[in-house]
């Protein structure tokens, strides 16, 4: 049948507007059969999924990365941490270790000194549930002969100061360092809190006679401008960013996990190497040099009365 007298019977002889609409449709569809209509659809087809890849590709990426630790979006405000000032600092010990006199007037020298920073004295206790309230100090005081406890609950009377102690497993869980903190002793526990704990909740994790050193980091940290490298002293004791998550931290803790090490500079040392070797020029890293200029003057007003007697 020819093409018209197709037409002609599909539209019927009345020329209205739905035959006519028809009629518009039918020629669409014959001129679609061509080679050029089936190019144009495979090309459409292409484009949709690429632009659907594309969109989705930063989601996956930001996905991965919130999640490539486990824990780094666990609130850690649910073991007392705050974050009503801008800056955490972070002395932890392990229970099996005593802090001397002098560490305990360095860290109160470090409250009086930096008003602004949050000051976190971590107790790790191999079994016990943390004990965290204020509620619960004068308890403690009276029952624990512990003349460290007795210290480190006095310093919390600091406006700035807060005091936590917490068992290793409470700490560590939900982190990729939870099934085989077990096998560490307690020093490396304790260098592990610390790194866990500024991936968490960010911050600067130190020992407390290395105080100065808050002095080589503060010019990175107390900026509106948010810093996204992490900030380490290899051969001093100090780790710091002021972001969670921070890719070089993270992969130091994923090291600890795989890594045979003695101590914390050799850990650092093999961390930096691997790092750097995948990520080229080392992006998100900052060494920094040890600050020199002399040490805060000492001041324990509020442990003296302890430390006298003790």
């Amino acid at each position: 049948m020819p093409r018209h007298e197709e037409e002609v019977e599909l539209l019927g002889r009345d020329n209205s507007r739905d035959q006519v609409l028809a009629k518009g449709a039918l020629k669409l569809l014959r001129a679609w059969q061509g080679p050029e209509f089936l190019g144009a659809l495979l090309a459409g087809c292409l484009f949709s999924v690429g632009f659907i890849i594309l969109a989705l590709v930063p989601a996956i990426l930001a996905f991965a990365q919130q999640h490539s630790n486990g824990s780094c979006r666990y609130n850690r405000a649910t073991v007392g941490y705050s974050q009503e000032k801008s800056i955490n600092v972070y002395f932890i010990k392990h229970e099996n270790r005593t802090w001397t006199n002098e560490e305990f007037c360095a860290i109160e020298t470090a409250a009086h000194h930096y008003p602004q920073y949050n000051i976190f004295i971590i107790n790790l206790l191999i079994n016990e549930e943390y004990i965290s309230s204020k509620k619960k100090k004068i308890l403690i005081l009276n029952n624990v002969n512990s003349s460290e406890t007795k210290l480190r609950y006095k310093l919390s009377e600091i406006s700035n100061v807060n005091n936590i102690d917490i068992s290793v497993d409470r700490f560590f869980a939900r982190s990729i360092m939870s099934k085989g903190i077990k096998r560490l002793n307690s020093h490396k526990i304790e260098l592990a809190a610390k790194f866990q704990v500024i991936w968490e909740s960010s911050g600067i994790a130190l020992e407390p006679l290395t105080i100065l050193q808050l002095e080589s980091v503060k010019h990175f940290i107390n900026t509106n401008k948010i810093d996204k490298l992490a900030s380490i002293q290899v051969d001093n004791d100090l780790q710091a960013t002021t972001v969670p998550c921070q890719s070089f931290i993270g992969f130091v803790i994923s090291q600890m996990t795989k890594v045979t090490f003695t101590d914390r500079q050799t850990l650092l040392k093999h961390a930096l190497m691997d790092f750097c070797r995948s990520s080229m020029d080392c992006v998100g890293i900052r060494i920094l040099k040890p600050f020199s200029q002399g040490l805060p003057k000492l001041s324990c007003s509020t442990l003296d009365s302890l430390i006298n007697t003790n």
